[in-house]
């Protein structure tokens, strides 16, 4: 009696620790806020909200030096949420956190939750987080979209690029690969729909 006892006692305390985990899960920490406002604190410093956007890009670029690549470090554990992880990048996240931090810098919009705005202008279609599909996960989607809203500017065409087209399917053609995908099989549909917009556009390289 005793030896069921416990382990009925110990299926319940496994079912409520990953309750708890699952309940205390954040899309950033305090450690990723304390790094913003750092970097907000250096801008200051430096006076770098006085210099050109491309200048200010450049030297929050260079003070990020040194820091680990982490891939899928934006993941989230559930549903689609803006996830900051100030810790370690991969190239596209090291991409979206210098340019909203430095366009933070410039506008004066200087409180984690203005990064967190302007994470979210940067990381979403038309800048808005709807769901997974609403990210811009291809990088030609996001020159796309950020150049249409006056973000970036794509010059490629400009300086003599060459067109080419591509057929863009990979995400909607292994959705084992994307945890939301596998998760979420609607969403694979409303990825291919997003991939065939994307292919049907003209593109310089």
């Amino acid at each position: 009696m005793k030896k069921i006892f416990f382990i009925v006692l110990l299926f319940i305390t496994s079912i409520l620790s990953a309750q708890l985990s699952d309940s205390t899960w954040r899309p950033f920490t305090q450690n990723d806020e304390n790094i913003c406002n750092n970097k907000f604190q250096f801008a200051v410093s430096n006076n770098l909200q006085d210099k050109p956007i491309n200048e200010i890009v450049i030297e929050i670029g260079k003070s990020f030096l040194g820091l680990d690549y982490i891939a899928h470090s934006i993941e989230p554990a559930g549903k689609e949420e803006v996830v900051v992880n100030l810790s370690g990048f991969d190239c596209y996240t090291f991409l979206e956190t210098v340019l909203a931090l430095s366009r933070n810098i410039k506008s004066g919009k200087t409180t984690f939750e203005d990064y967190l705005s302007e994470i979210e202008n940067i990381r979403y279609r038309r800048g808005k987080l709807t769901n997974y599909t609403s990210r811009l996960h291809y990088f030609s989607d996001w020159i796309y979209d950020c150049d249409r809203r006056k973000i970036v500017e794509n010059v490629t065409q400009k300086i003599g690029g060459e067109k080419y087209t591509k057929a863009i399917n990979f995400m909607s053609s292994n959705p084992n690969y994307y945890k939301q995908l596998k998760s979420n099989p609607e969403f694979i549909e409303e990825m291919k729909l997003i991939e065939d917009v994307i292919s049907n556009r003209e593109y310089y390289y």
